[in-house]
């Protein structure tokens, strides 16, 4: 089981005609979408992050998710995409590592004189196949607790602002 449903590696990319397509990385290895220990997902080249959310159904109700809004997070080694659910419109946020060589040296040859490493940090390693999960025991809690935030944890994606007209 993977993060926020089955993850399957897309067979749409196979074939000779896939090292063509712009966005690809044909040196892929095994850790493709492993995770980090921080919880990233690794990415090995820009089409495997769209792949990797078409192969993910959304955790609220199953439907198709779609990407609308890439973030670029490269001075920190991240990818961020932003998907929305076609049926129930719940928002899911996909962080993607790319401070792993094999992502960086297949971006140095796409940009070749023109690539500038923005990560100044070690790559991160694959540290699992599977998606971390939170420890919500009482015992993983801090014995000197902060203040909770007044905002109420939703479900994933769902946007959580209010309407302040809604509370006069």
């Amino acid at each position: 089981m993977g993060f926020l449903g089955k993850i399957l590696r897309s067979n749409s990319n196979d074939g000779p005609e896939a090292e063509e397509q712009v966005g690809f990385n044909p040196n892929r290895d095994d850790c493709l979408f492993w995770y980090t220990e921080e919880g990233y997902i690794i990415a090995q080249d820009v089409t495997c992050q769209h792949e990797y959310i078409q192969d993910t159904a959304c955790p609220t109700c199953g439907g198709e998710l779609v990407v609308i809004a890439h973030l670029n997070r490269g001075g920190q080694g991240l990818s961020e995409l932003v998907a929305i659910c076609r049926d129930c419109k719940a928002r899911t946020n996909f962080i993607f590592d790319i401070s792993n060589d094999v992502y960086q040296e297949w971006w140095a040859e796409q940009l070749g004189p023109l690539y500038v490493r923005q990560y100044d940090g070690p790559p991160r390693e694959p540290f699992s196949q599977d998606a971390p999960v939170l420890d919500m025991d009482a015992d993983s809690v801090d014995e000197d607790p902060v203040e909770a935030d007044p905002v109420e944890a939703d479900s994933v994606g769902e946007d959580r602002t209010t309407d302040p007209r809604a509370e006069e």
